[in-house]
C-alpha cells in the first residue's frame, strides 16, 4: 500500500482567543465565524471516511488519512461538543482501511483543552516567541503563555506529551535556533515542527514586522539542523522536521509530504460552514474562493472537481524560476504562496541552501535517516 498522505483539516471555528501577530487566519474572519454543529462535524467525517474507502476501493492513492481538528482555537466549543462527537467520529473512523491519525491542534489555554486533549490520538500545540500571546495591540501577554505552560505540563503528566509546531518569524530568527530548541525540548517536548512563515491573514497584514528573508529562514534551519544532529541519536523519541523529513526524502530520493505544498499529495481545508479550499492559508481569508460546500456536494466530488483539479496542477506545475533548477523534486518549487513575495534574487521560497546543505549531510557526510539507524539498532546490524 501507497504512503502517501492525504492532509484533511476540519476548522470547527475560526474563531479565537487569541491574536497572534504571525496568525494565517484574519482577525476579521475570525470575528464573523460560528461553530460547527453536531451534525455538521458528524456529516465531514461521514464523507472523509466515505473518500479514502472509495481511494481504496479504486485507485489505491492513498495509504494514510491525517485528520486535523482545528481552528481557529477548536477548545472553544466546550467539552460537552467532543464528548458528544469524538467517540461516534472514531467509530466512523474505524472504517477506513488505510492509517488514520485524528489530531486536535490546539492553543491549550482555553479552560477545557486538557479534558479534550485526552480525546484524540495526538495533541498539537504551538509556540511562537513574542507573536503568540500577545494582547490586540501586540503587547506580550505572560499570564497566557503562563496558562499554556501549566497544560502543557499537566497534560505531560497525565499521560500525554504533546507535539509543538513554530512558524519561522522575524522573531524566531533573532532569538536563534539553538535557543528556541533548548527551550523545546527542556520544556519537554520531543516531536517538534518548524515551519516557514506565510505571510496571509493577520500574517500579511504584520508582516513588516514577522516576515523574515528568505536567507534568513535558511540559516535558522540549517542552525536547527546542526542543533538537532547533535542530540537525535541519543534521544530516540526526539523528532525536529522539517530537518529528519528533508534528510528522509533526500536519502530515498523522493520528496516527502511534510516539505512541498500539501496540495500536491492532497489536502482539503473544511470551514466551520462547510466551504472548502485546498491551500491551508488561503482559508483564513475572508474572500476565499470555495471549491464546494460539503454538505451540498460530497468531498469525493469536489475532489475530482475541475476546479480543484486546476488548483492541484497550478501546485504541481514548476513555477517559472523553478524550471531547470537541481532541487526541483525535493522542493517542488515550495509554497505558490511565498513566491508572490520572490524577487528572484538570492535565497528562493523553495530554501535552496537548506536543502544543499541536507543533501551535504547526506550525499558526503554519511548522514541516514533516523527511521533506518533505528531499524538497523534493532536487527543488530548498525556497522553494514
Amino acid at each position: 500500500m501507497t504512503d502517501k498522505t492525504f492532509l484533511f483539516q476540519i476548522n470547527v471555528t475560526r474563531d479565537c482567543n487569541l491574536r497572534c501577530t504571525h496568525c494565517y487566519i484574519s482577525t476579521e474572519k475570525k470575528v464573523e465565524s460560528k461553530y460547527m454543529s453536531d451534525e455538521q462535524f458528524l456529516i465531514a467525517i461521514e464523507q472523509i471516511v466515505d473518500f479514502m474507502v472509495t481511494d481504496y476501493e479504486n485507485r489505491h492513492e492513498y495509504g494514510h488519512a491525517e485528520i486535523h481538528v482545528i481552528g481557529g482555537e477548536p477548545t472553544m466549543l466546550g467539552y460537552k461538543f467532543f464528548e458528544r462527537n469524538i467517540p461516534i467520529a472514531r467509530e466512523k473512523l474505524s472504517a477506513i482501511p488505510q492509517r488514520v491519525s485524528f489530531s486536535i491542534v490546539s492553543n491549550l489555554i482555553t479552560p477545557d483543552s486538557v479534558k479534550i486533549a485526552h480525546l484524540f490520538d495526538i495533541v498539537s500545540t504551538s509556540y511562537e516567541y513574542k507573536t503568540r500571546f500577545v494582547s490586540l495591540l501586540g503587547k506580550p501577554k505572560p499570564v497566557l503563555e503562563n496558562k499554556w505552560l501549566e497544560n502543557v505540563k499537566l497534560l505531560r503528566k497525565e499521560g500525554i506529551v504533546a507535539n509543538v509546531t513554530m512558524a519561522v518569524t522575524k522573531q524566531a530568527v533573532d532569538l536563534g535556533a539553538s535557543k528556541i530548541l533548548n527551550d523545546f525540548y527542556t520544556k519537554g517536548f520531543k516531536k517538534i515542527h518548524l515551519g516557514f512563515f506565510i505571510p496571509s491573514g493577520d500574517g500579511r497584514v504584520n508582516m513588516d514586522s514577522v516576515f523574515p528573508l528568505f536567507k534568513e529562514t535558511t540559516q535558522f534551519m540549517i542552525d536547527a539542523a546542526t542543533w538537532y544532529l547533535e542530540r537525535r541519536l541519543d534521544d530516540e523519541a526526539l523528532y525536529v522536521n522539517p530537518i529528519e523529513s528533508m534528510i528522509e526524502s533526500i536519502y530515498n530520493d523522493k520528496p516527502m509530504d511534510d516539505i512541498v505544498c500539501p496540495i500536491i499529495p492532497g489536502s482539503l481545508d473544511i470551514d466551520w460552514n462547510g466551504e472548502t479550499v485546498t491551500c491551508i492559508e488561503a482559508g483564513g481569508e475572508v474572500d476565499m474562493e470555495s471549491l464546494g460546500n460539503i454538505y451540498n456536494i460530497p468531498i469525493k466530488e469536489i475532489l475530482l472537481s475541475p476546479q480543484y483539479r486546476r488548483e492541484k496542477s497550478r501546485a504541481i506545475i514548476a513555477k517559472p524560476a523553478c524550471r531547470g533548477c537541481d532541487e526541483l523534486l525535493t522542493c517542488q518549487s515550495g509554497c505558490g504562496v511565498l513566491h508572490k513575495f520572490w524577487d528572484g534574487t538570492g535565497e528562493c521560497p523553495g530554501f535552496k541552501g537548506f536543502i544543499k546543505h541536507i543533501r551535504n549531510l547526506v550525499e558526503n557526510e554519511g548522514i541516514k535517516p533516523k527511521s533506518l539507524l533505528l531499524e538497523l539498532e534493532a536487527t543488530g546490524r548498525m556497522g553494514c
